[in-house]
Order: structure tokens, then C-alpha cells, then sequence
């Protein structure tokens, strides 16, 4: 069993095994779609003059709707400093991106591929190829209407450039800028942009909006090509959206097939990957919520097509209940698995855009046991269990080791916190993020509750169960240990007193064990002997009391909110043996 997700002290043999421990579990089609896919990208890559003329002609009998429209709640949106900071119009006038917590400064016309430069991270330069910048250039337009002419035709050298540069076929297309989820969020963010632009005046508003047209044709033709059928989850929701978008904006034979595939595909892929308590079967709160930020953008489409209405409106519905549920009193969401803030809208703007979508707001957040996710609430305090399964077997690309952990709320300010995440690329700290050491919960020597590995993948993983207990208590349990030996936690809600749980690791032998309460950023602590601390954010006062037959101590650990961003935190963490069924108490009791 790996003690460490990364390969580091594998030889060959054990790197198949983990390999194939990890295909197991991937669906027929996707490997199928993925040898089909290499296969035709090498064909591409032979011709590529040949697969140009292709998109090119599939684009070529699609044209802009009449009647288009902005409306009012699509607007406010975008202006939301939230969605749009305002400092992006200045990047942009100042030759330089900002993506994921790093500047760069790139020039008149940017090396996309950063052939001959020092290159920034991949998850950096393919959000290069969103071309975010065209929403940032509509949205400083409207802003600051002194600076508009210089905004737009910024955004429009920026995509005259890059279409000369970066063409479909290649190595480097496929990575980023022909890479399907980069090509469908460019769709996505023209769009936005092309609404934007429609009360815009002048010949610059005039060229731009002529240019977005023949980008989002190009796009979605490619796009309706190389759906992303091997890989599933958010990028196949991603891509499909892209397509009902473009077949909204577009008119054409083309753009109807993309309408109508993309509608279809789009609410057969809801009903395939929403759970029945409405959550995202990746498990993730930033991708749910990314997902409900695509439908509800997308909604704005194609008001008033009725069936089509209805469905959209009831998926967002079930999505913003559930979304409900991870998001802390602070209106921000939980960092469960690949999760950081900055990425997604916040809920509270989703809120706003569901509204003007006709989205009726949640009831009050309740649990969402398909999902694994247990909810208790009193006024500002807020305690969220994890005790569910990683990750869909066939999907774990955003999985982590957190089975049994949580994240806890006082007074409005978050007092215990996931690691979060703050890149994607392959290492020992994305190892780290990963890992059951990063997260709340306990763990059985140095073994791993699964096996994470590389950037997305993962071999062995646990089976996890959980269940409410009652009103005040829920249940859960994982063998992510090995076989024979199962943890197991029981946690109760004591209001605004606090909360305590209850470790038990079931096994024929004693273990080493460790559990871990990973703490806030700005939240000290302070140990009171070896069993107890002191712990405080703000005004808030708890002690932290466990067992006495081990040994509590301050360590330090790593905090990701953003992506590109880490910090320092304090991770309390409690060292003794557990084994036989014996229970391991802990609590985190208000005082003063």
C-alpha cells in the first residue's frame, strides 16, 4: 500500500500496478474515446492544412442572430467587480495578463506558447486562450466610456494576433489553445462579451463584435468535433454548453445542429451527472458551482423557448439548492476537494443571476447524502462533514484524500478549513494537497486513504460510507486503510456550544495514529498540557480537548484559497495508537 500518492521510490513494476489499479475503473467508452482521439489528433498533425479547411468550412455558413440582446440581469453580472475586476481593463491597457494569482507581462503581441520565454505554469498559460480579455475589454467599455475605443481595439489586435498565431494541429494547439475545455470556454466568454457589446456605439464596438462572430463559429464547429467523451465530468458539461451558446448566437445550418445537439446532450449529461441531492458528482464545490454559473449564463440564450426554459430553470434550481449546503456563513464556499475561491462566482452572485433567470432562491441548506456531504447550522456557526466518496470512480482527476473531515464556521469567520488547492501542475506539493495529511481527518500511520497520483489520476480508492444519525448526530466510515481495517468517526453537533466526534479505528492490531485540525489562517493556538488547547479567531474562544492516552501538538501546515496563492497555517494534530475498536474522543467546546 503507497504511503506517499507521488511516484518517487517506484520501480517500473509498481507504477503499472498503480497504473492499472487506476483503469480499472474508467468506463469502456472513455478509453475507447481516448485511443480514437490520440489516433485522429496524429492524423490532424499530418495534415493540418486539411483539418483547418474542415473547421473553417463547418463555421463558414454561420452568421450572428438578428435581435440579439443584453439582458439587464446578464449586465449587472458582468459588472459585478466579483466576475470583472476592474483592474483587468488596466492589464489589458498595459500589455499584461493576470491569471491564477500571477502577473505577466506580455507585450503587444503575446508569445501564446511562450516559445522563447521563461514559461508560466500550464493551468497559466491555457487560461491565455479563454481570451477572458474580451469580456474585461466590453466590461471596462461600459465602465469608463473615455477609455472604450482603446479597450476594444486592444481586444480585437489581441484576437486578430492570436488567430494568425495559433492554429488547430500541433502539440501545443491540442494542449492549449485548441484544447477543448480552452476552446468552449472561449465560446462562453465571447458570448458574454458579444451581449455586452450591443450597446456599445462606434466602429471599434463594430469590428470587435464582427471578429467574436467568427470566433465563436470557428470554435463551436471545432468544438462539436472533439467533444471531450474520454474524459466525462466538467469538461463534457463545459463543451456542450459551449454549443448551445454558439447555436443561440449563430444562425445557419451549422449553428442549428449545434443547437439542437448541444440542448440534447447538454440535459442527458445533467440527469447523468447531478446526483439526486443536486450536487455535481465530482464532489467539488468550485466546479459545482462553475457548472451552475454555465447554465445560468447560458440561460440568457434563448429566453422565452419554453420547454427548454423549464428544464434549464428546474437543473439550476436543484444545483443552487445543493450549492447551499458547501458555503460558509462568510458566503463563500467550502475548499472540499479541488476547490479554491477566485475561480468560480461567488454564491451570492449566482444568487443575484439566478433571480434574474427566474430561479427561485433555496430553501434552507440541508444535507446531501448522495453526495456525502452533512450540513449543521446555527446562526453564524456552520459545521459541513465530508462522508462521502472521493470522487465518481470513473472521474477522480479532482479527488482528494479527505473522507471524514470537515469544515467548521464560528461567528461568521471560518475557524477550520480544508488545505484547498493552489496548482494543478505535477509534484510534491500537488501530491501534498492531495493527501490525507492535508485534510481534518485521521490517518493510520503514513498510509494514504487512496492513491492519488500525477496531476488528475488516482489507483486504489476507498469505499465510503455515511449516514445522519439524527438531528444532532451522522455517521461515517471508510477502508481506505487496507481491508481489515476501517475508521470510522461519529460526529455531534452541540449548536452554538460547538461540536465534538469520535474516532474508532477498527483492526486486529494497534496502529499509529494521526488526526489532524487543520485551522484558518488569522485562528491561534495555544497548548494547555498535552491532551487540550486553546484555540481563537476573533472573538471566538474554544478548547480542543483529546484523548490523554497520546500527545497534542502544534505543527505547521499549508493553506491554498486561491490558486497560485499559499500561506502559512497552524495545524493541531494528535499523535497515539488506536486499534481494536477503541474509541479515540475528541471535542471543540466554546469558552469564555
Amino acid at each position: 500500500m503507497a504511503t506517499l500518492p507521488g511516484s518517487t521510490g517506484m520501480n517500473r513494476i509498481q507504477r503499472l500496478a498503480r497504473n492499472v489499479r487506476a483503469a480499472v475503473h474508467y468506463r469502456p467508452t472513455q478509453i475507447l474515446h481516448r485511443i480514437v482521439n490520440r489516433a485522429r489528433r496524429r492524423l490532424t498533425d499530418l495534415a493540418p492544412a486539411r483539418a483547418r479547411r474542415r473547421v473553417a468550412d463547418a463555421a463558414g455558413g454561420a452568421s450572428a442572430a438578428t435581435g440579439l440582446t443584453c439582458p439587464e440581469a446578464l449586465r449587472a453580472y458582468a459588472l459585478d467587480p466579483a466576475i470583472s475586476p476592474p483592474e483587468r481593463a488596466e492589464d489589458l491597457l498595459e500589455e499584461r495578463f493576470t491569471f491564477i494569482g500571477e502577473t505577466r507581462e506580455v507585450g503587444a503581441h503575446p508569445d501564446w506558447y511562450w516559445r522563447d520565454s521563461p514559461a508560466p505554469s500550464h493551468l497559466w498559460r491555457i487560461n491565455q486562450h479563454y481570451h477572458r480579455f474580451v469580456v474585461d475589454a466590453a466590461v471596462g467599455a461600459l465602465r469608463s466610456p473615455s477609455t472604450s475605443d482603446r479597450l476594444l481595439e486592444r481586444a480585437a489586435s489581441l484576437l486578430d494576433h492570436w488567430s494568425a498565431s495559433c492554429r488547430p494541429g500541433g502539440r501545443a494547439s491540442w494542449d492549449s489553445a485548441w484544447n477543448s475545455y480552452a476552446v468552449s470556454t472561449r465560446v462562453l466568454n465571447a458570448w458574454l462579451a458579444r451581449r455586452l457589446l450591443i450597446g456599445i456605439p462606434g466602429r471599434p464596438a463594430e469590428e470587435l463584435r464582427s471578429r467574436l462572430d467568427v470566433l465563436a463559429a470557428e470554435s463551436a464547429a471545432f468544438v462539436s468535433r472533439w467533444i471531450e467523451w474520454d474524459l466525462g465530468g466538467n469538461h463534457l458539461l463545459r463543451n456542450v454548453t459551449a454549443l448551445v451558446a454558439a447555436g443561440h448566437w449563430l444562425v445557419g445550418n451549422a449553428a442549428r445542429e449545434w443547437r439542437e445537439r448541444g440542448r440534447r446532450l447538454l440535459l442527458a449529461e445533467l440527469r447523468r451527472q447531478v446526483l439526486e441531492d443536486g450536487l455535481h458528482e465530482e464532489r467539488s464545490p468550485m466546479y459545482h458551482a462553475l457548472l451552475l454559473e454555465d447554465l445560468l449564463v447560458v440561460g440568457f440564450a434563448s429566453p422565452g423557448s419554453g420547454t427548454w426554459d423549464t428544464a434549464l430553470q428546474e437543473q439550476a434550481a436543484r444545483l443552487l439548492r445543493a450549492l447551499a449546503t458547501v458555503v460558509h456563513p462568510d458566503e463563500e464556499i467550502a475548499l472540499f476537494n479541488d476547490s479554491a475561491l477566485g475561480i468560480a462566482a461567488p454564491p451570492e452572485t449566482l444568487s443575484r443571476l439566478a433571480s434574474g433567470f427566474d430561479v427561485p432562491p433555496p430553501a434552507a441548506p440541508g444535507d446531501l447524502p448522495a453526495a456525502g456531504y452533512y450540513r449543521f447550522a446555527d446562526g453564524g456557526d456552520a459545521l459541513v462533514v465530508d462522508a462521502g466518496l472521493l470522487g465518481p470512480d470513473h472521474l477522480p482527476a479532482h479527488a482528494h484524500c479527505d473522507a471524514l473531515s470537515f469544515e467548521y464556521s464560528a461567528s461568521g469567520e471560518r475557524l477550520v478549513v480544508d488545505s484547498g488547492v493552489d496548482r494543478y501542475e505535477a509534484g510534491p506539493e500537488r501530491d501534498f494537497q492531495r493527501s490525507t495529511a492535508a485534510h481534518s481527518t485521521l490517518q493510520v500511520s503514513d498510509l494514504e486513504q487512496g492513491e492519488p497520483f500525477g496531476s488528475f489520476r488516482m489507483g486504489r480508492r476507498p469505499r465510503v460510507r455515511g449516514h445522519r444519525i439524527d438531528e444532532l448526530n451522522i455517521e461515517g466510515e471508510h477502508d481506505g486503510f487496507g481491508a481489515r481495517r476501517t475508521h470510522r468517526r461519529r460526529v455531534r453537533w452541540d449548536g452554538t456550544a460547538g461540536f465534538s466526534w469520535v474516532d474508532v479505528v477498527d483492526g486486529p492490531d494497534d496502529v499509529p495514529v494521526t488526526v489532524r485540525v487543520g485551522l484558518a489562517p488569522g485562528a491561534s493556538a495555544h497548548l494547555e498540557g498535552t491532551a487540550a488547547a486553546r484555540v481563537a479567531r476573533g472573538e471566538s474562544r474554544f478548547r480542543l480537548e483529546s484523548p490523554s492516552r497520546g500527545g497534542l501538538e502544534i505543527a505547521e501546515g499549508v493553506y491554498c484559497e486561491r490558486f497560485g496563492r499559499s500561506t502559512t497555517r497552524t495545524v493541531l494534530t494528535w499523535r497515539g495508537t488506536g486499534g481494536h475498536g477503541q474509541e479515540l474522543p475528541f471535542s471543540l467546546t466554546r469558552v469564555g
